[in-house]
């Protein structure tokens, strides 16, 4: 079996010689196409790039659901201005939008309702 040289192999002691490479040396075939490669990413870098991914992920999360909320808030006013014109006169003493971060809840305290003919629910 002929012998490797190590000058066609040279690469920094530090990093491990990739095994195609290896290999395409000892049948002497050309490495240069396994030279063209882009580098491999250090795992340092993949755990990196994971963890910008899950706080984009909830980043977007957060954003989606306080647009949601936003515009749920904006539906429940118009739904209540059209039931005002129509004689019916919906409202809360305190209202919350609530149910981060699977769902949407409306918490309203001291509610009351005008009816049509003035009587009051």
């Amino acid at each position: 079996m002929e012998k490797l040289c190590v000058s066609a192999l040279a690469r920094s002691p530090n990093k491990p010689i990739p095994a195609m490479q290896r290999i395409n040396a000892a049948i002497g075939g050309s490495s240069t196409a396994m030279t063209q490669l882009p580098p491999v990413r250090s795992r340092t870098r993949q755990y990196v790039v994971l963890l910008l991914a899950v706080v984009l992920m909830a980043g977007g999360w957060i954003g989606f659901w306080k647009y949601a909320a936003n515009a749920a808030h904006e539906n429940l006013e118009n739904w209540r201005a059209r039931e005002a014109r129509a004689g019916r006169v919906l409202a809360c003493g305190s209202q919350e939008i609530g149910g981060f971060p699977f769902r949407f809840e409306l918490k309203c305290d001291g509610a009351s309702a005008v009816l049509g003919g003035g009587r009051r629910g």
